[in-house]
Formats: structure tokens, C-alpha cells, sequence
């Protein structure tokens, strides 16, 4: 089986857990490994993958990469970090494995890379969970749902 690894996006140098260009620039450097940079037309980048991965440390909340790939129906691996593993339903939607966990990673990513069919299931169940309460309508009114009950309690100061 041959797995080949897309890295969108650049590194933050304001995050102090980010990764060094140089380590960056070995992994472009690796067999199978493409650094794709700054990604402008999302749906064609998840387009030509089959599977999104974010091994997350913890800290972004829910990330909106996970979002995007789950609306163009890709199955997600990724860690057990707050907004991550919030997200993606195990078994259902992706694979959630232990933040630091390689092995526990490479295998959730294997498991994927073999079953198709599992790839497509857990897909499509994520397009619809997108579909289904996360859209930029649904923010929208659940913003606006959280203003009307702030405005109609009872002010208790002034």
C-alpha cells in the first residue's frame, strides 16, 4: 500500500508549539511527501485526497480545516484535542486516536488507506453532519438566538 502525504498551510510562527521550517522543509524533502503551502481552492485540494488528517496538539478549538473536509465528504483521522475530537463522531464520521499517539495515528490512517468503502461511509456521514448544524447559516442563527435571549433577560445592572 502506497500512502502519499499532501501538508496544506503554512506555519505560524506566532504559536509557540508550531513547526520549524526547517523541519517543514526535511519533510518536503521525505518520499511521498508534498508541501503544498497556502491553499486558496479548497474544495479542489480535498478534491484530490481521500482522507484529511490533523494531528492535533490541542489549542484551535474546532479547527475549520475538519469543517471544510467533512463538506467535501472526506473522512477524518485526528487526535483526542478539545474541538477535534468534539467534532468527528468515532467509527462514524472519522477515527480519534490520542494526542502524541504516532502508532495509534498510523494505524487509524491504514485502516482508512485499506477500506474504501469505510472511507466513503464515514464521508458522506460527515457531509451530512456539516449539512446538518454546522453551515455558516446555522452559526449565523445561533448567533442570533444567543443576542434575543441576552436582550430579553432582565437587565440586572444600571
Amino acid at each position: 500500500m502506497k500512502i502519499s502525504l499532501r501538508i496544506a498551510g503554512t506555519a505560524d510562527p506566532e504559536n509557540p508549539e508550531h513547526v520549524p521550517d526547517e523541519t517543514l522543509e526535511a519533510w518536503g524533502r521525505m518520499p511521498g511527501v508534498a508541501l503544498v503551502g497556502r491553499v486558496c481552492d479548497i474544495s479542489a485540494f480535498w478534491a484530490g485526497v481521500h482522507i484529511a488528517c490533523l494531528p492535533s496538539r490541542g489549542g484551535e478549538g474546532l479547527p475549520r480545516t475538519l469543517l471544510e473536509a467533512s463538506a467535501c465528504a472526506r473522512p477524518i483521522v485526528t487526535t483526542d484535542a478539545p474541538g477535534c475530537a468534539d467534532f468527528v463522531v468515532p467509527g462514524e464520521t472519522g477515527l480519534v486516536v490520542p494526542r502524541g499517539d504516532v502508532v495509534a495515528l498510523a494505524a487509524a490512517l491504514r485502516r482508512l488507506c485499506k477500506d474504501s468503502a469505510l472511507r466513503g461511509r464515514m464521508g458522506l456521514a460527515g457531509r451530512s453532519r456539516v449539512v446538518g448544524g454546522y453551515t455558516e447559516q446555522h452559526c449565523a442563527e445561533q448567533a442570533a438566538s444567543a443576542w434575543e435571549r441576552l436582550l430579553a433577560a432582565p437587565h440586572w445592572c444600571g
